[in-house]
């Protein structure tokens, strides 16, 4: 079951007549809603373009640089103080998307759906949103009042019930109707659902190649992912220092913050 995001990076994909077929199409972005998945943007419609929003959106200091708009600091201590106070955080969707790169954006929680369509817009992007799990089901999303990447499932729902929280998930092999590109860069923040999502995962893996999969590892299901990616045939290595980890000595990794990378690829760094 994941919850937060999961962004994918596609290089560029040229026809034989030398046409980019990903154009009008470099960010995709999809909303879940309790019907399921919502396709919401299309270069003249957004999702929330009449709702009244006033947000703080600010210019990264990335090179490429984009427009990223921010929470309340007290609100978000972690992503949010980072690119207010130093103008950087992860290098993911945005930045990527920046660089020409065509990218899928997962992301569940509607306001943090409404900043990231309003950076998408301020940075003259296109897009459209999801969220993973092993099974379609309906779940039911948690609050997090002073860090926005920490935002928890707290239950999954009662189908007979019908909440205004309530999401209808999807796997991870379902992205593949969603996929315009056959190599891919992974980003998973779920807070610990990694293991349930990659359950239902082999038809994914079996039709894209993975060059990278950047996961945060928590302990509670280390060995369920460990077992899952190592049959996947997946190395851990550090994000941080780019070290091969041990996988026999997992318990005393210093990181959470994990690459997986395809064994007999080149050293990171």
């Amino acid at each position: 079951m994941c919850t937060l995001e999961i962004i994918m990076y596609f290089p560029h994909v040229k026809t034989r007549h030398g046409k980019d077929p990903l154009l009008n199409k470099r960010l995709l972005l999809f909303f879940l809603t309790n019907a399921g998945l919502l396709h919401i943007y299309t270069p003249k419609k957004r999702f929330h373009m009449n709702q009244n929003i006033a947000l703080n959106c600010i210019r990264s200091k990335k090179d490429p640089s984009f427009k990223i708009c921010t929470y309340p600091l007290k609100r978000d201590i972690f992503i949010s103080d980072s690119l207010v106070t130093k103008g950087v955080w992860e290098d993911f969707s945005l930045l990527a998307r920046a660089m020409h790169r065509a990218v899928i954006a997962i992301e569940p929680i509607n306001e943090s759906f409404i900043h990231l369509e309003e950076s998408v817009a301020r940075s003259n992007f296109l897009d459209d949103i999801l969220f993973l799990m092993d099974e379609r089901t309906a779940v039911i999303m948690g609050q997090n009042t002073r860090n926005q990447r920490g935002v928890p499932i707290i239950k999954e729902a009662n189908h007979s019930v019908i909440d205004r929280n309530s999401l209808t998930s999807v796997t991870m092999d379902d992205l593949l109707t969603l996929l315009l590109a056959k190599v891919v860069i992974v980003k998973m923040d779920i807070e610990g659902y990694e293991c349930r999502a990659l359950r239902t995962s082999k038809e994914f893996f079996r039709h894209v190649k993975v060059r990278y999969f950047f996961m945060e590892l928590f302990t509670v299901f280390i060995l369920d992912v460990l077992q899952n990616m190592v049959n996947l045939g997946f190395c851990p290595y550090s994000q941080s220092t780019g070290e091969q980890l041990d996988i026999s000595n997992c318990w005393s990794w210093k990181t959470n913050a994990i690459i997986w990378v395809p064994q007999g690829s080149p050293e990171l760094f």
